[in-house]
């Protein structure tokens, strides 16, 4: 074990941050060479407030909030915003014939923005927009019609990324200012 993080460790629990039997289980843990990390993302503090894992490793600056709280994109959204980007490229191409296009790359920007921050309204907006693309789109163009399609199961798929429930969303919560 490193004799710094054996230190810090200490220093955490001289600090009150971590309770004895958490301190136990990381120094545990640090020994046997498993991950820390892969403890719980949210334990309880000794004065009643939630510990998140940046209060646990503070050495860990490199992390940013998103992964901290747990809220990476998931596959089915790159998968979305790869087809965006694309679908953007080709907007692109289009420009000197159909000038509206830079609003749709605009607003693919925008897209690709809010569902990789996993923004609930670009989900929604995202869903209406491509709902309406689909409809629009059913009878003279077919193929655009199932890819619209397509973006909006993927997007389903993974509805409770955006939108946790009431259980899930208790677990997760995080200090203000953070």
């Amino acid at each position: 074990m490193d004799t710094t993080s054996q230190e810090q460790l200490e220093e955490l629990r001289r600090n009150g941050r971590i309770t004895e039997e958490e301190y136990q289980r990381l120094k545990e843990a640090m020994r046997s060479g498993a991950s820390a990390r892969a403890q719980e993302d949210v334990q309880p503090r000794q004065d009643g407030q939630q510990q998140t894992r940046h209060d646990a490793y503070p050495d860990r600056h490199w992390e940013d909030k998103a992964v901290l709280q747990g809220k990476r994109a998931p596959w089915q959204v790159w998968v979305v915003i790869v087809l965006l980007a694309l679908e953007g490229v080709c907007n692109l191409i289009a420009i000197p014939d159909n000038p509206m296009n830079i609003a749709w790359i605009v607003a693919k920007c925008v897209f690709i923005y809010g569902l990789y921050n996993l923004h609930r309204w670009a989900f929604v907006v995202f869903c209406v927009i491509a709902a309406l693309h689909v409809v629009g789109f059913a009878a003279s163009a077919p193929v655009v019609a199932a890819i619209n399609l397509f973006l909006i199961v993927m997007l389903a798929t993974c509805f409770r990324r955006f939108f946790p429930s009431t259980t899930e969303a208790g677990l997760r919560q995080y200090p203000q200012g953070e």
